[in-house]
């Protein structure tokens, strides 16, 4: 009896042989799960812009740290101006 409720579920799903869970290779079904989590990139990508005048520039920062100010030379007026963060450009592989 148990012989055919398998061969219905095998025409049913024709993965059920292919699961790891059924066949008993549990050790595979492990590294798959574990190769598909992914850790996050420790830095990103951010587009700091002048508050004087239009001029951008990318910068890396720390993902968890705070947004980005900062006092750099800006060509257009020829001085120090401050620049704040305008948005995330990306992730950054460290």
């Amino acid at each position: 009896m148990t012989r055919d409720v398998f061969k219905q579920a095998m025409c049913l799903n024709p993965d059920f042989t292919n699961d790891p869970m059924r066949s008993g290779d549990l050790k595979s079904y492990f590294l798959k799960a574990f190769e598909m989590a992914k850790a996050k990139s420790t830095h990103i990508l951010v587009l700091m812009k002048s508050v004087i005048t239009k001029h951008t520039f990318p910068a890396k920062r720390a993902r968890q740290g705070d947004k980005l100010e900062m006092l750099k030379f800006d060509p257009f007026v020829q001085k120090e101006v401050l620049y704040r963060e305008l948005k995330k450009i990306g992730s950054v592989k460290s």
